[in-house]
């Protein structure tokens, strides 16, 4: 989200690819007290090979705000994951 307000508030396009939900409503909120909730593509996903539902470590715990679809990333128990949907890029820039 960091970088997608730094990008936007250059008036760069912006499109926010975040598999988190705590890290998308982060991002939802600091667009909408800039006046930027109209002005940025979010999607709740990961970037994956294939679309589809994967298995997403860390997000909690040791790490924080960060997850990766690497099992045990970052130090995690394996038993640290959490299901979420994934889109490829090509995906979502079809729409471009």
């Amino acid at each position: 989200g960091f970088y997608c307000l730094q990008a936007r508030s250059l008036n760069k396009p912006v499109i926010a690819i975040e598999p988190l939900m705590r890290n998308v409503n982060y991002l939802l909120r600091n667009l909408s007290e800039n006046n930027w909730q109209h002005d940025v593509e979010v999607y709740a996903a990961a970037l994956s090979r294939q679309c589809g539902i994967v298995n997403l470590w860390g997000g909690g715990g040791i790490t924080g705000t960060g997850a990766s679809l690497i099992k045990g990333f970052s130090g995690n128990p394996e038993s640290y994951v959490r299901k979420t949907p994934s889109l490829t890029l090509d995906i979502i820039l079809q729409k471009k």
